[in-house]
């Protein structure tokens, strides 16, 4: 991943980001924190768990991260939950 490339991103973009562990949501946070400050059409976000990895983050676990930063609020993030993940359908 090359953040320089983010600059060519609208408003109608997504990131997606799947996430194992806090340091990859701080990671994450990073990134959000960089492009919402240097881009006036900032893309959308989104946040994914990383499932099927052993000791990964829960969806809950994610989820109040995500609540506890202004910038996602303000952003308009979003949860991504794969349904068939979930239920185990390839």
């Amino acid at each position: 991943m090359s953040i320089k490339n983010f600059k060519y991103l609208l408003g109608i973009d997504f990131i997606k980001f799947v996430i194992v562990n806090r340091e990859d949501f701080d990671d994450a946070m990073m990134i959000v924190k960089s492009i919402f400050n240097k881009n006036s059409y900032s893309p959308k976000f989104a946040f994914s768990a990383c499932m099927g990895v052993k000791n990964a983050a829960t969806p809950k676990q994610i989820i109040e991260w995500m609540q506890q930063e202004p910038k996602l609020k303000e952003e308009g993030a979003i949860f991504n939950l794969q349904i068939h993940k979930i239920i185990d359908i390839q």
